[in-house]
């Protein structure tokens, strides 16, 4: 058995041809180049805008005052621990206007107390002239506000004590109109 050398000779000229799926490879690998390339850009950008951000925080934070704020922090706390008893007094101003344009001259108040729930006000009065008591009893029924409408629908007296030097006390509970504890 003898090998035999043959040449062959290639008359055609080869050339490389691009199927379908060696075209869908090279275009995928460009897309995916493409969104690489932007995720690398909007990255970078990201990153200096947060560095921007980082150094603005920086300088805010050099210009506030720590004092200031710790002081705000401990007033608010301040605040909300009595602001019950603001909103009270709130409440309680168009009471107090109204007792103070109904007082008759002779009388002397002490005890006050105020109820908004029920819209009362119990308080002591007293005097060394009986007279004046019973004015004064009068003029908190007689108590007007805005035009006819009464400021007192109800006036209760108990309590009644005379002091050694003829002082004469007395209970009152008055029931107020809703308009006179309205803000």
């Amino acid at each position: 058995m003898a090998i035999e050398f043959k040449e062959k000779s290639f008359d055609k000229k080869s050339s490389f041809k691009l199927d379908k799926t060696a075209k869908f490879f090279i275009a995928t690998l460009v897309i995916l180049l493409f969104a690489w390339l932007f995720l690398f850009l909007y990255q970078r950008f990201i990153f200096a805008s947060i560095k921007t951000i980082k150094s603005e925080i920086q300088e805010i934070n050099k210009e506030r005052d720590v004092t200031l704020e710790k002081e705000m922090k401990t007033n608010l706390e301040k605040f909300q621990k009595v602001k019950t008893l603001l909103d009270s007094h709130k409440n309680a101003k168009g009471v107090f206007l109204f007792l103070e344009q109904n007082v008759y001259q002779g009388v002397t108040f002490s005890g006050f107390d105020f109820n908004l729930k029920e819209n009362t006000v119990s308080f002591n009065i007293s005097s060394t002239v009986p007279q004046n008591l019973a004015i004064q009893i009068a003029a908190f029924k007689q108590a007007k506000i805005a035009g006819d409408q009464n400021a007192v629908s109800n006036v209760e007296v108990g309590g009644f004590s005379i002091a050694e030097g003829g002082a004469v006390t007395l209970h009152v509970k008055l029931t107020l109109s809703p308009s006179i504890t309205k803000f």
